[in-house]
Order: structure tokens, then sequence, then C-alpha cells
């Protein structure tokens, strides 16, 4: 049996069960993760349209899509997904600022 951090038992069974591995694991950070996006969105503008759990949704969907995945430990995998959610949050910026400027196509 082993005495290991359950999430650092996830993050193995996630480099080796797929997508399996990443559901249980969520299932265990998914508390930790939403702290953190909740710390993410305070840095952003106050009328953001994101809320925590979108955040969260949004690492999920992008950790889904890593063809190989390898941690050591939790504290590794905690960065990564706090860089994930600087990458949305950045990514949902600039959707937005697009939005505001109009198409090439329109310009006279």
């Amino acid at each position: 049996m082993s005495h290991e951090d359950p999430i650092t038992e996830a993050l193995r069974a996630w480099e080796e069960e797929g997508k399996e591995g990443l559901e249980e694991l969520m299932r265990l950070v998914y508390g930790e993760l939403k702290e953190l996006s909740r710390s993410q969105l305070r840095r952003e503008r106050s009328d953001h349209t994101l809320n925590p759990t979108a955040l969260v949704n949004e690492v999920y969907l992008r950790l889904l899509h890593l063809k190989a995945v390898s941690w050591e430990s939790r504290r590794p995998f905690f960065a990564f997904a706090t860089t994930l959610m600087r990458r949305v949050l950045v990514d949902y910026a600039r959707a937005v600022e697009a939005e505001k400027r109009p198409d090439k196509a329109d310009r006279v």
C-alpha cells in the first residue's frame, strides 16, 4: 500500500490511464483549482465575465489536450495549472479586444 499524497497518486494515474486518470485527479483538486482561479480573477478587472468555475473548466479542457504528462508531485502541477489560468485569461482578453475592432472587410 502506498503512503503517497492522493494527489500525487492521481497525477501518476493520469500519466498511465489518460482521461480517466485526469477525471479522478480533477475530483481531488477541483476545490484547490477553484481557489486559485478566484485568486487569479481578483487580479482582473471587476466586470470580468468569466467566473472561477468557468476558468477551472477551461483549464480542464486544456489539460485534456496534453499529449504527455509526467508530474513528480502536486507542486509543479498546480504551478502549471496557474499558468494555464493566466493563458486562458490572456486569450479571453484578446478575444474580447478583437471583437471591438471591425473586420478589415468593414473598413472604408
